[in-house]
């Protein structure tokens, strides 16, 4: 991290709330926090604790109800995605008629790149995870495992500088978790990319310098090392 360098993300006093009136439900209250370039910050906390609304906000796919946040080093919510935020959803959310290396090349070509270096790199990443055998698979022949290792290189691909990933090892065993989020480390290293990962499994936890924990929609953020 560069000192005085904008922050990719920025939260300040950030709320969200779902539902009107008397029967609004308060995902997040009064939540500040920073994501800077180079972080590797594991988000814990139960299921229901705001962990998946405090990604989505973070990506650019929900607005607060109160607060304010910003990305002041990648510009405005509309141009996030897919080259400045990549998201690794709890779902791989693949799209069923597109091949394996079809979609992850996708991103890339919404971002401009020509199709065959689109491709290229989409062969790339998906070697990096051992999948490069599923290339011409359709969706619907995929394990949920190997679903969520493509969706995994469908964000690597596109070398964002921060990725989001929503509880990324929700649906894998152990060992293919691990190696995983080996890839995802050493990729996001690679980039000098920012990676925040939501997580319960206090193992997934363990691997990260930088822990943060969200309980009843408030954040409590360690100290910068």
């Amino acid at each position: 991290m560069t000192a005085g360098a904008a922050p990719l993300v920025l939260c300040q006093g950030v709320g969200r709330n779902y539902g009107r009136g008397d029967r609004q439900l308060t995902a997040l209250h009064d939540v500040s926090c920073s994501i800077q370039a180079g972080d590797r910050i594991a988000i814990s906390g139960r299921s229901g604790s705001g962990k998946s609304t405090l990604a989505h906000l973070m990506a650019g796919l929900d607005e607060p109800t109160s607060g304010v946040l910003s990305w002041p080093a990648l510009g405005r919510r509309e141009e996030l995605r897919p080259g400045c935020i990549g998201v690794v959803f709890q779902s791989p959310s693949l799209l069923h008629e597109l091949t394996v290396a079809e979609n992850v090349a996708l991103p890339l070509e919404i971002a401009g790149a020509e199709p065959s270096r689109a491709r290229e790199r989409a062969l790339e990443a998906l070697a990096a995870l051992d999948l490069e055998s599923l290339a011409e698979q359709l969706p619907d022949e995929l394990s949920g495992g190997q679903s969520q290792r493509v969706a995994v290189a469908r964000v690597l691909a596109t070398g964002p500088p921060l990725v989001i990933a929503d509880e990324p090892t929700g649906q894998l065993d152990h060992t293919t978790a691990e190696r995983m989020l080996d890839v995802l480390d050493k990729t996001c290293r690679a980039l000098g990319a920012a990676l925040v990962l939501t997580t319960h499994d206090a193992r997934v936890t363990a691997r990260y310098d930088r822990r943060w924990r969200i309980a009843d929609g408030a954040l409590e953020t360690g100290e910068r090392s």
